[in-house]
């Protein structure tokens, strides 16, 4: 009976029915090793999570830093409490370098207001941002409004002007026309 499990054959979550009565054992089983491509190539449903969720950060953990580089982190942390999410994130990048850490957007808005304004001062701080006009703007939307208009980055929502040397604005253009 030796050879290689086929783990793309299997029941995208064989593991359903056992979270109900182990929960920290299929954690365990999940954060394996030797599961880490066949688990970010599945979108854990809604129901295995909210059985998940009710074990403490430090058995959740091992599982979130396996999930990290997916989609379906995003859905652990909207499926965790929100005064939940912040310590968890924390826990599962701790130690990561600024570069290895999960920013997706769908990551971001799951996050807590003061998480994800860290998140993104921390990505904006980082010197390839700061000439990516786009970037900057992506960024400094997480931030309160103080904050995202003091980020350097043009935020008028115009298009450029080769002929006035600068950025105009829609709503000077706007203020013209409606004066004539």
């Amino acid at each position: 009976m030796g050879g290689a499990l086929n783990l793309a054959a299997l029941d995208p979550f064989p593991y359903a029915v056992r979270i109900a009565h182990v929960p920290r054992r299929v954690a365990a089983l999940l954060a394996a090793e030797h599961r880490a491509d066949w688990l970010r190539a599945q979108r854990l449903s809604w129901a295995p999570l909210r059985r998940l969720i009710n074990l403490p950060d430090t058995d959740l953990g091992p599982l979130g830093r396996r999930l990290r580089p997916s989609d379906t982190y995003a859905d652990l942390l909207k499926a965790l409490p929100p005064s939940r999410r912040g310590a968890f994130h924390d826990l599962v990048h701790d130690g990561l370098g600024p570069g290895d850490r999960n920013r997706y957007p769908r990551t971001m808005e799951a996050l807590p207001h003061a998480v994800r304004e860290r998140e993104a001062r921390t990505e904006l701080a980082r010197a390839w941002v700061r000439p990516a006009e786009a970037v900057t703007r992506t960024w400094s939307a997480c931030l309160p409004w103080p904050a995202a208009t003091a980020t350097g980055g043009r935020s008028s929502g115009g298009t450029s002007c080769a002929r006035c040397g600068g950025t105009r604005t829609r709503t000077s253009g706007t203020r013209r026309a409606r004066s004539s």
